[in-house]
């Protein structure tokens, strides 16, 4: 929401035979003020894991099978847009020098060191800053395969990237990480 909140919806099951549309009550409906007075710009989710990222940069974890359903916080500082999971990692696309960067997922954490920055394909000699609007990752009937280690980047010159995390050429992998 514009409000910062999430709202986790559980649909009841359906009645045999029952047509029209379907009114949920307040029951069903679970509001939570995640991120403050900040814009959701982003949501994206995979197997038991959500996560979420406002226009200021403040992500949002989640593992739907905790005991504890209370979120980590992650942030960016930077104007921010895009959020894409995968098993492995999630990936955030903001506004900066650095837009595009990967952060490893483990069990039930976000790291909060990016380990790897991937960068425009077009600026890779003179690095400018950016932005990254949308995020996804490859087809099953890609080329190069449909693994999770490929993520696809669309950028603010109109440029399309793919990144392949298992290529040394394609990600720059952060000293120390």
């Amino acid at each position: 929401y514009a409000d910062g909140s999430l709202e986790r919806v559980v649909l009841p099951a359906c009645k045999p035979g029952a047509q029209g549309p379907i009114y949920l009550e307040a029951n069903h409906r679970e509001k939570r003020p995640y991120h403050g007075g900040e814009i959701v710009e982003s949501i994206s989710s995979r197997g038991s894991h959500l996560l979420s990222l406002s226009s200021n940069g403040r992500a949002a974890f989640f593992t739907h099978s905790a005991s504890d359903p209370s979120p980590e916080f992650l942030d960016l500082n930077m104007r921010s847009w895009a959020a894409h999971l995968s098993d492995r990692h999630a990936v955030l696309g903001a506004s900066s020098l650095t837009p595009l960067m990967v952060h490893s997922l483990h069990e039930s954490h976000i790291s909060h060191v990016p380990s790897h920055i991937l960068t425009n394909s077009t600026h890779d000699d003179h690095p400018r800053a950016s932005a990254v609007y949308g995020i996804c990752s490859a087809p099953p009937s890609a080329p190069w395969g449909s693994s999770d280690r490929v993520v696809i980047s669309g950028w603010y010159d109109g440029v399309v990237n793919v990144h392949d995390l298992r290529s040394s050429r394609r990600a720059h992998r952060i000293p120390g990480v």
